[in-house]
């Protein structure tokens, strides 16, 4: 018991260093006052345990609130997280959208290699030690290193199947046609192997597969696990035209990559997209890879890259933009409610200050009546926001609301007062989640916190000197 009591306490001081001291410092308050009111109708030690009860039942109730909002939050969050986080609603409808539309479609290039068989002679293993060494003659396969990809043409269509996606998930309808100018540079026949690399992304289904080699169809072509396979042989100095076409439907982007860094010549390829929300990218970039976008038509835009005798490996893609909606549809609401507990402590805080200043009896009733309108605005958001298309206009109006309950419900306090709390409830409840949205990757340290200690401190101290002038000037 005492352990997680101890675990509690360091949990809230590691991510609430800040509220929990001036929460501390405002039981203490509340204590104060307590004891100044019970000791002229109870003896000294009762007017201590009544004041201590009433400054534990603050404490409890300002605390276990907080912890009672953060598990609220945390449920919210878990459920309405981006779709990288499993389990939320986002990434179960993700995975719902990826059995139509597996992923990213990577293309590799074409790979050639090409071989010559040679007489070698190789030594018979011997079955006694003294027996002498027999030889015999081997038929190798010795490989014949070459460039010998000379050129290439490339035009990918990217269509955004959005309208068919039941959540809206940059679905994607791809087709391809591929062109590779093989050449066999070497002054000898040479038997060519080739594998053109597909499968890359599980579970994507390729339909309308062409493989062509000088405009008559390829046979026989092998579909393997790595892709399309089959081999012919080149006499010397031949050159042939390799033409591969395919379909596909994929998901966010496409890609094109020659894996090994070669001498790139004669290369162009053509990305066409239905959408102007797409990233156009090759890597590595600079003046010897020439490439440019340009959108003809409000719907379409077209990336061409030309590469030529440039020592690379280039990485070319084409990625949809991931908005929001569908992948992260209430990033802006997680934001907004990040440090919405910690406001509400502040805010109590506030509250209990304010009452000190102005010298009202603390009444259990009255904070937990402000404490539930502060909750009460808090859950109310939780609810709607998600049916809600501008979430900072629904926080903003019930901040406002609770603002104006919190004025008309507290009657028992001066108008000034209440005036003041009104306006902390907005700052803190509206302003402050507002203003911090930029600061949830440095959770749990947000960089207005200073401000809103400093605000604080100048608001008890102004304050105090106007309520003790105004006494003053009254008691004259």
């Amino acid at each position: 018991m005492q352990s997680n009591l101890t675990g509690f306490w360091q949990i809230l001081l590691k991510e609430e260093p800040v509220a929990v001291i001036l929460t501390v410092a405002a039981a203490f308050l509340v204590f104060g006052s307590h004891y100044t009111k019970r000791k002229q109708s109870l003896p000294w030690f009762q007017a201590i345990i009544h004041s201590v009860a009433a400054a534990m039942l603050f404490l409890g109730m300002a605390l276990g609130g907080h912890v009672f909002l953060k598990s609220n939050l945390n449920a919210f969050n878990n459920l309405y997280q981006s779709f990288t986080h499993y389990g939320s609603i986002s990434s179960n409808q993700w995975f719902e959208a990826r059995h139509t539309w597996p992923g990213w479609v990577t293309q590799r290039e074409l790979v050639v290699n090409h071989f010559v068989e040679k007489e070698a002679v190789a030594t018979i293993p011997a079955t006694e030690p003294s027996a002498p060494a027999l030889y015999q003659s081997v038929t190798i396969r010795e490989p014949v290193l070459q460039n010998s990809i000379t050129g290439f043409t490339g035009n990918v269509f990217l269509k955004l199947e959005k309208e068919k996606s039941p959540h809206a998930f940059n679905g994607f309808h791809v087709s391809t046609k591929f062109k590779y100018d093989v050449l066999n540079q070497s002054d000898q026949n040479v038997e060519t192997e080739f594998l053109f690399p597909l499968f890359d992304t599980p579970h994507i289904l390729y339909e309308n597969i062409h493989a062509e080699s000088d405009g008559r169809e390829i046979s026989p072509l092998s579909v393997m696990p790595d892709g399309l396979r089959w081999a012919t042989t080149m006499k010397p100095r031949q050159q042939m035209a390799i033409a591969i076409s395919y379909e596909a439907r994929g998901m966010d982007g496409f890609s094109y990559t020659i894996p090994d860094q070669r001498e790139v010549t004669d290369f162009e390829i053509m990305i066409s997209s239905n959408s102007r929300d797409v990233f156009f990218g090759v890597d590595p970039s600079g003046s010897y890879i020439h490439s440019n976008v340009r959108c003809p038509r409000p719907d379409d835009c077209i990336f061409v890259v030309r590469i030529d005798r440039v020592v690379a490996a280039p990485h070319i893609t084409a990625a949809f933009v991931q908005f929001p909606l569908p992948y992260a549809p209430h990033d802006l609401t997680l934001r907004l409610l990040r440090f919405a507990p910690r406001a509400v402590l502040f805010l109590l805080v506030v509250f209990v200050f304010t009452i000190a200043i102005v010298r009202v009896p603390f009444r259990t009733k009255s904070l937990l009546l402000f404490q539930a309108m502060l909750w009460g605005s808090v859950l109310l958001f939780l609810v709607f926001s998600p049916h809600n298309e501008n979430p900072k206009m629904l926080l903003l109006l019930g901040v406002g609301v609770t603002g104006i309950l919190v004025f008309f419900i507290l009657p028992e306090i001066p108008t000034l007062a209440r005036i003041a709390i009104l306006i902390w409830t907005f700052l803190l409840l509206g302003i402050y989640p507002l203003v911090s949205t930029k600061n949830v990757d440095t959770y749990p340290e947000n960089l207005y916190d200073s401000f809103v200690v400093a605000g604080l401190l100048v608001y008890v101290f102004v304050y105090s000197l106007y309520t003790r002038f105004r006494g003053n000037s009254t008691h004259q």
